[in-house]
């Protein structure tokens, strides 16, 4: 067996964002962009008994009713917590309110009418009406806004929200009506979850995160999110799960990875089983995501590989050019064939990347062996990089396995997901070389691995390999053989398929889904609950 001597690096793709000169000289000042938002906090306090429910300080000059009659905002005409009082348009209202009014019936339209999510509970009457109040005060050197609980019944409740009265200070990120813009969406969301289940105090973590996500979906020109995307790529022992504050917010990606990976609508059915099942744990995730948590936090990982000058921004994140950090690299092996180990914490993910001393040829294969200690759980992925827009990636089973490389590639790239969801000082070992392919292994053989999950509701992924290029169709039938959906008639390249169905408002019960190729045919039943 001829085996290749490679240089071995973990390549923690973490570490120091710099988003532009302001940014930068602020982290070398020490600063620090604000918590984005109290709520959690708040949250928190009120579920602990540590905060009691008081009469909301109402002590505002006046408000106002938005268009649609949604919100009411109060604000003062004077003082300390008054917004600028410009009235372009002399309506009597100053242009920051009216403006904070346009914003807020925005964030309703996109988040109750055109996303779908269940509209809010009423407040009974407190602050004026059953309208969603919105006061607008000074926050000084605190963040960007706040949704307090109101009217709570059962698991559910109300919410009122407090935003800045111009988000001029040094802190903010984004300023003026930028940061308007971006704190409306947010909070009002916090005020729709909260119709699904105040007590989320195991998941207040998914809570700011889908916040996050929802404002860079209304306000995609914003980008304030990019201000703490640094704080979660430098920090490669915090869990996914972890509630820490800046670090919860850079995590909003994974929000905006689900949503950009699966639909918008995935966020959606997150919460409606969360409202369903009152269940505010992070189980949610196996439950709803199409492949479970463990493939898609795996796949997380590989998308946070392609970032800054790996960016691809059509194949992964759009925003995937300005995630800038520089690499740390934490452990360097110049043996052949490499044997090392890595402890990782709970959803967390270790990027082991692999140079040849010598040119990679085609008709090698890469031999990785993994062994998981102290009931680790793992779910990895081999990138083969060459450039951005020429790469090819292959899911490894737990135990590792042979990948024919199929052409030279400059790198490859070893992606460790633990999926472990509490605990830590998980460990695991792992051997790479490589071999001359004279097995003649295929890069592909043709297998339809089924639908994944079965049974499913709402939706299922068929998943399959090809063993080379040609014409493939993917079809639907039902229990008499009749066609009920064509999922894909057209040309693919060899490698891994997963191929999305949404089968709508077809009835549940028994169907078969047949994946046609050059090689042969092939039909897995699947179950539709409904």
């Amino acid at each position: 067996m001829k085996t290749k001597k490679i240089v071995a690096s973990v390549v923690i793709v973490s570490m120091t964002i710099v988003f532009n000169a302001v940014n930068a000289e602020q982290k070398a000042d020490g600063h620090h962009p604000p918590i984005k938002c109290e709520t959690p906090l708040i949250l928190e306090e009120f579920l602990s008994g540590a905060r009691k429910i008081a009469p909301r300080n109402d002590n505002f000059d006046t408000s106002v009713l938005s268009s649609l009659k949604h919100f009411r905002v109060h604000y003062d005409t004077t003082l300390y917590n008054a917004p600028d009082m410009t009235d372009s348009d002399e309506n009597g209202i100053p242009d920051y309110v009216d403006s904070t009014l346009v914003y807020l019936e925005y964030a309703w339209d996109l988040e109750i009418n055109r996303l779908g999510y269940r509209e809010p509970m009423g407040d009974d009457g407190e602050g004026g009406g059953d309208e969603i109040d919105v006061y607008i005060k000074e926050y000084g050197s605190g963040g960007y806004g706040a949704t307090y609980p109101t009217n709570i019944i059962g698991a559910t409740s109300s919410g009122y929200i407090y935003i800045d009265n111009n988000y001029s200070e040094s802190q903010y990120a984004s300023k003026g009506y930028a940061g308007l813009q971006v704190t409306t969406a947010h909070e009002f969301f916090h005020v729709v979850q909260f119709g699904y289940l105040m007590d989320l105090h195991r998941l207040l973590w998914w809570m700011e995160q889908s916040a996050v996500w929802m404002e860079e979906r209304a306000w995609d020109d914003v980008n304030d999110y990019l201000a703490y995307v640094d704080y979660f790529f430098s920090d490669k022992n915090s869990s996914l799960d972890s509630s820490a504050g800046y670090y919860m917010y850079g995590a909003g990606i994974w929000a905006i990875f689900l949503s950009k990976r699966y639909g918008d609508d995935t966020i959606r059915d997150l919460w409606t089983y969360i409202g369903e099942t009152k269940l505010p744990d992070i189980e949610i995730f196996e439950e709803v995501l199409p492949l479970g948590l463990p493939a898609a936090f795996n796949e997380f990982a590989v998308w946070n590989y392609f970032t800054d000058d790996r960016a691809n921004t059509t194949d992964f994140y759009p925003d995937g050019d300005n995630f800038h950090y520089s690499n740390d690299i934490v452990d360097v092996s110049y043996f052949a064939p490499p044997v090392d180990s890595l402890v990782t914490n709970h959803l967390t993910s270790r990027y082991v990347e692999l140079i040849f001393v010598t040119d990679w040829t085609g008709n090698e294969a890469l031999n990785v062996q993994l062994l998981p200690r102290d009931n680790a759980l793992y779910e990895n992925s081999v990138v083969f990089f060459n450039s951005p827009n020429d790469y090819r990636i292959h899911a490894l089973n737990p135990e590792g396995g042979t990948i024919p490389l199929g052409k030279p590639w400059d790198r490859a790239v070893i992606v460790t997901s633990c999926t472990n969801t509490d605990g830590g000082n998980y460990r695991y070992a792992y051997m790479i070389d490589t071999t001359v392919n004279t097995d003649k292994i295929p890069l592909y053989a043709f297998d339809l691995h089924g639908a994944f999950p079965n049974p499913f509701n709402p939706t299922t992924t068929i998943r399959f390999n090809l063993p080379g290029s040609g014409n493939v169709s993917v079809n639907v039938f039902n229990v008499q053989g009749q066609k009920v959906a064509g999922l894909y008639d057209g040309y693919l390249e060899a490698g891994e398929k997963n191929i999305l169905w949404n089968p709508g408002n077809a009835a549940g019960g028994i169907y078969f889904v047949t994946v046609k190729t050059p090689y042969e045919t092939k039909t897995s039943k699947m179950l539709f609950l409904k």
